[in-house]
């Protein structure tokens, strides 16, 4: 792109500088991001996690509180845009440990792309784990990358995600309710 703005600059716009830069908008890909927050998730009545919001010092904001004791789960629904590249994702959870200073949260993340023609209740894709130790200062944002995958997408799909703790896993030892805040998705996009 840097070459497109210096031959502009110059003064040197003909038609196969032109034709260039049309080919280079068509394959010039960013990573996008789809912001999914506690306020926005569906949490069933049975085994969903308890949405609330708590009144900070500063400020008030939205939680998921998935139970210390209990597999509980949200689930989210979004349509991809037309300009989704099929190929690997990254999510990251953000979350809180209210007043913990040790132990960790398995998180697991399943998600499903269902296209035109595609049955909606069916199962999702294989379940990510991933377990996070909390930060050492309570109330600290812990951040949860999850390993790239690919989802098998395609623009258009309606996207459902689905979050839950794994807290009677043997590695789940955050001895009370973690604060889910906000998923992030990063994809690829032109």
């Amino acid at each position: 792109m840097a070459r497109v703005k210096s031959l502009i600059l110059a003064g040197e716009v003909d038609r196969d500088i032109i034709e260039e830069i049309d080919q280079l908008k068509t394959e010039t890909t960013e990573t996008r991001i789809a912001v999914l927050t506690a306020a926005g998730a569906y949490s069933p009545e049975l085994d969903g996690a308890q949405k609330d919001n708590i009144s900070g010092t500063y400020f008030d904001y939205p939680v998921c509180k998935f139970n210390k004791d209990t597999d509980e789960y949200i689930y989210y629904f979004f349509n991809l845009p037309p300009d989704y590249q099929a190929g690997n994702i990254t999510v990251k959870l953000t979350w809180i440990a209210p007043t913990a200073t040790s132990g960790a949260v398995v998180w697991n993340l399943a998600v499903r792309g269902v296209g035109a023609g595609e049955a909606w209740d069916a199962a999702l894709g294989s379940t990510q784990a991933k377990t996070q130790t909390t930060e050492d200062v309570a109330g600290e944002k812990n951040v949860c990358t999850f390993d790239p995958f690919n989802p098998g997408w395609a623009a258009g799909d309606t996207v459902i995600v689905k979050i839950s703790r794994d807290a009677d896993n043997a590695s789940d030892t955050l001895a009370e309710d973690a604060y889910f805040i906000e998923a992030v998705i990063e994809y690829t996009g032109k």
